[in-house]
This record gives C-alpha cells, structure tokens and sequence, in this order.
C-alpha cells in the first residue's frame, strides 16, 4: 500500500538583532494620585446611602422604584419590579432608562420610553420600542466617611490617616512592580516577535485559535455558560469570533516561534538547581510539601516543567538583553 500525507510544518528562519533591541520602558512609579484612588475606593465602600426629599435625582443617585414595562398594550414578562434599587449612570437597565429619571422627584410617576437592543437574550423584546410606568419611592445618595484618622482606624490596622497611606503605598509599589515587568517581557517579545518576517502557515493560526477558544471554554463555564450560549447571546457566530481571535493567534504563534527560535541559537538549558528551585517555589505558593510537589511532577519525568522553565528562562535572557528606552 502507498500512500501520501500532507503536513503542516513550521516555516524556517532566521532571527538575528534580538540581542539590544530597543523596547520602550514600562512606567512602574507609584505616584500619590495612585494611592489617594485606593483610598477612595475604600471610602466609596464603607459609604452609606442617606435618603434626600429636597433635590431631584442626580447622576450617581440610587433610586428606588415601582415599574411595569410594556410593548404596545401588551405587558411583558421580566419588566416588572417593585421597591427596586437603582443607581443612575451604572448602565444596568436598558439604554436610555436611566438617563430619563434625572430630574425626577420621590412621588413623581412618569413613563420612560426606550427602545431594546437588537441583540438581546429575549428574542421577543429585541428591536422592540417600550414603555415603562415607573414611580419613584426614593432617592439616596452616597455619604462618604470623612477623611481622617478615624477612617483609618475604622478600615485598617493603622492608628493615622499617613501610616495607612503608607500601607497602601507599600502593596502598590509591589503590585505595581510585578505588573510592570510582566508588561515589560510581553513588549520585548512583541518586538522580537516583529523580526519574523517569514508567512506562518494558516494551519498553525487555526490550530492555536482551536486552543483559545477551549480556554475560553473552560473559563465561560465556570460562570455557567458554554461558548454555544456565548455566542448566542452575543447575537454573533463561531466563524465570527474565530476571526476576532485571529490577530491574537498569530502574535502567540510568533511568540512561540521566537521563543523556541532564541532557546536553540543560545542553548538555553535547564539545571537540577532550577528544578529544585521552581518545585520550592510551587511548594511554598501551595503551602505543600516539596515531596508532594514532586510527585505531580515526576511522571513525566519533569519535561512539563523543564519546558515552562526553559521558556522563561529564553524570555529572561531576552529581557536581559534588550535596551530599554
């Protein structure tokens, strides 16, 4: 018997001027807006809503209302709601809805005009114009602590309005820094990556869209959706989210291919020392014996995590190598 098989194999190239490339620098400053956000954001948290007679309803309001939504004379099932809570300028109702209640006083009834989205989860209301009767019972707005070392007391472990800065401070020059050099490795290989200038079959561009769209899976049913409801609801198709995710596709086949390319042209290995290092690492991150680690490992004869390690490794060596402007 004879036959013939038709592959897909990677294209060959060469990758020279990677080593000084010029990469723009990531900012990693911490600067005092920064931290008076974080402060906010936990001001706006342990907020309270007081109730107000003598305004109308404001933009960030939170309004509490009684309302039935109709299309035509026909009431629909979903669109009624008493005592519900609102707040102005969140978009969580349907374009339009919100923006109508500014100006609106605790008593008045009026009716809201809008108009569904074509793409919506009921077939039935998309597209369709309607009319809500709503009343509103109530407006809050949101009082903020005051900004004093008795907020600081209330939400931290700190005595003074400074010391809890400084805390804030501290964790976001971390964060910030981590952040910061993840950012900085996907720009120098985003830029390494631009040196290939060879065409990439689009058997592998199709084959690495395969493998996001099973992330994407995986991720959507955690939240209790499968990509065929995603899809559905997006009011798209497979084919068109394919196409959104080819550009992603072929930077992550270039990635791997420089990746792979700069690993073998520097002989980039792996040692014993950076084995033990990474199972220590993993041990201490899952608060589990390094024994126990090096069981998951040890089946494959630790090539999983060699090939992880040697990828990074060839990343770092990059990173090493590039001149940041």
């Amino acid at each position: 018997m004879v036959f013939t098989a038709v592959v897909t194999v990677a294209p060959e190239f060469t990758l020279e001027g990677y080593k000084g490339i010029e990469v723009e620098k990531i900012n990693s400053e911490v600067t005092d807006a920064m931290v008076d956000g974080e402060v906010e954001k936990t001001r706006s948290m342990n907020a309270r809503l007081v109730s107000v007679t003598d305004r109308a309803v404001q933009n960030e309001d939170t309004v509490v209302i009684d309302y039935k939504g109709f299309v035509g004379e026909h009431q629909f099932d979903g669109g009624t709601a008493e005592n519900q809570e609102l707040v102005i300028g969140s978009g969580r109702f349907i374009p339009g809805f919100e923006e109508q209640l500014i100006g609106a006083n605790v008593g008045d009834k009026m009716e809201v005009n809008v108009t569904f989205p074509e793409v919506y989860h009921s077939e039935e209301l998309a597209g369709k114009d309607a009319v809500f009767q709503v009343t509103i019972n109530d407006i809050k707005f949101k009082e903020l602590p005051e900004l004093d070392d008795e907020f600081a007391k209330d939400v931290s472990e700190f005595d003074t309005l400074e010391a809890y800065k400084a805390s804030i401070k501290a964790e976001l020059e971390v964060s910030v820094a981590d952040s910061a050099k993840a950012a900085q490795r996907d720009k120098v290989i985003d830029k390494v990556a631009e040196l290939i200038t060879v065409e990439i079959p689009e058997k592998m561009i199709e084959s690495e869209i395969d493998g996001m769209l099973r992330e994407f899976d995986q991720q959507l049913q955690q939240q209790g959706l499968s990509l065929d409801q995603y899809v559905q609801f997006t009011g798209g198709t497979m084919n068109a989210l394919r196409d959104q995710m080819k550009g992603d596709a072929l930077a992550r086949v270039k990635t791997s291919l420089v990746i792979e390319k700069v690993m073998n042209q520097e002989n980039i290995e792996i040692t014993e020392e950076d084995i033990d290092a990474e199972l220590t690492k993993i041990a201490e991150m899952q608060k589990r014996s390094v024994e126990d680690i090096k069981k998951i490992f040890q089946h494959d004869n630790y090539e999983y995590l060699k090939s992880n390690l040697k990828s990074r490794k060839t990343v770092d060596f990059l990173v090493d190598n590039a001149k940041l402007i």
